[in-house]
């Protein structure tokens, strides 16, 4: 929802300035945890902690990377 609601600000700070929209990208390095996830966020701290893991997590600048080809 976050994204939702910053696309329509973006839309309307363009329509009060009177330009067209932009490109807009959202980039965000937090996490929501709740009490059902917190085994899944050990395993994952466990792994960034100790650098093991079967996938590789993407950081802010690996989007960006992605985004500015």
């Amino acid at each position: 929802m976050n994204m939702y609601a910053f696309t329509e600000l973006q839309k309307s700070v363009a329509e009060s300035l009177g330009v067209e929209p932009g490109y807009y990208l959202h980039i965000a390095d937090s996490y929501h945890v709740y009490g059902r996830d917190w085994k899944w966020v050990e395993k994952f701290v466990e792994q960034i902690e100790t650098g093991v893991s079967k996938r590789y997590w993407l950081t802010t600048q690996d989007f960006l990377r992605m985004a500015f080809r």
